[in-house]
């Protein structure tokens, strides 16, 4: 059996079972995905956060959750399209997200929690210099006429 290599990553020249399907050889009738194992999940250290969302959803995966709740689509299908930026957004959205990008990188690599808290201020205070808050309008109002779209696929009312 040959293989290639694509961006680092071992590329098989076959394809086997969807790591959903049952394994016949799982005495418990587990798939192919390891994650889903009841051995993985018993042993798998789990956050905070994941302890609460499972508290939440009453499941222990976000798949679960979904097939639980016969959840099809996140969103319906709709006409609905994103508004053109105009320039002067464009421009204010560009410089406001690699504001925010490099500043990220740079307070993740901060010295200690002074020099943090300095970069994050000051990333803050170059985002909104540079129109963040008109940024953030925008996308919620685009988020607004999206959920209308979305309300009237569903035939639920406006409003």
């Amino acid at each position: 059996m040959e293989g290639t290599y694509e961006d680092g990553e071992f590329q098989h020249n076959n394809t086997t079972w969807s790591v959903n399907s049952v394994n016949p050889e799982s005495a418990l009738g587990e798939t192919f995905f390891w994650e889903s194992w009841e051995s993985t999940l018993l042993l798998q250290p789990v956050r905070p956060i994941e302890v609460t969302w499972r508290e939440w959803a009453g499941a222990i995966r976000a798949d679960v959750f979904l097939d639980q709740k016969d959840i099809t689509a996140v969103a319906v299908g709709t006409q609905f399209a994103f508004d053109k930026r105009s320039n002067e957004l464009e421009l204010a959205w560009k410089q406001v997200t690699d504001t925010i990008k490099q500043g990220s990188w740079r307070a993740i690599y901060a010295d200690n929690d002074d020099d943090f808290a300095a970069i994050v201020d000051q990333m803050i205070k170059d985002a909104k210099a540079f129109g963040y808050d008109d940024c953030v309008e925008w996308i919620e109002g685009q988020a607004l006429m999206r959920k209308a779209a979305e309300d009237e696929a569903r035939g639920k009312n406006p409003g």
